[in-house]
């Protein structure tokens, strides 16, 4: 649902937030249901939490980094982009593997420590905001925690291969430019869009069954060996011209 996973839409709200250092790893929680904050409570905390975005020293490194910057981006201002340094645990990996499936956070966990991360808080994380909110601050600062570990591996793993500027000097820098362009970007009613999205999404449901089911793609599956997918230009192009 674009309304959770995006900051724009109406009700889109941050409900947690977790940071890791030497000492462990500690969650706290924002707009989740169940915080219980006062209005003046969360005032203070949500402006301490925009301090140590835009003030505080060190590399803030996280997973998926254009993410969480659009969010933090949009809450707290565009200054939280470009303040200190910032790290992706995602960039990392890709430098480091870029073959397909090699980029989640759980199969990072896995290769690198030996268990999913993903596989061991028992919340369901497409409605974390009707979760109960301690396992919620469980799941939030395990991820934390391992994305700092990670974020260490992976960097001694990168100077190991000689890869280090392909990601400082390459990869990282993209990141927030990309992201302040987004959040820059033109205006949308994204409610609007969200509209769009439930009026039109049966109909792009029950198209791409047809096309899939088509004549002309079983011929493609049995000339190329595999199944035609609407979705790849690849797919099209060579459809209209190896098939009609």
């Amino acid at each position: 649902d674009q309304r959770k996973t995006r900051p724009y839409g109406k009700g889109a709200r941050i409900l947690s937030a977790a940071i890791a250092g030497e000492g462990g790893s500690f969650a706290f929680p924002l707009r989740h249901r169940g915080a219980g904050w006062k209005p003046k409570q969360l005032e203070a905390v949500e402006a301490a939490l925009e301090d140590y975005l835009t003030k505080a020293k060190g590399v803030k490194a996280a997973h998926n980094l254009s993410f969480e910057l659009e969010w933090l981006g949009f809450k707290y201002g565009h200054e939280v982009l470009f303040s200190g340094q910032c790290g992706d645990t995602m960039a990392q990996a890709y430098v480091l593997d870029e073959r397909k499936g090699m980029l989640s956070l759980g199969t990072l966990t896995l290769i690198n420590f030996g268990f999913n991360l993903k596989g061991v808080s028992p919340v369901n994380r497409k409605q974390l905001d009707q979760e109960p909110l301690e396992p919620v601050l469980v799941y939030n600062a395990l991820d934390s925690l391992y994305e700092r570990k990670l974020y260490l591996r992976q960097k001694e793993a990168l100077a190991r291969n000689g890869l280090t500027s392909v990601y400082e000097d390459l990869h990282l820098p993209r990141i927030p430019t990309a992201t302040f362009t987004q959040l820059l970007g033109n205006e949308i009613d994204f409610e609007c869009v969200l509209k769009f999205d439930d009026r039109f999404s049966k109909e792009l449901s029950q198209t791409w069954s047809w096309l899939v089911k088509s004549e002309e793609a079983q011929l493609f599956k049995s000339e190329k060996g595999r199944a035609f997918n609407p979705g790849s230009s690849k797919d099209v192009i060579e459809l209209y011209r190896d098939i009609l």
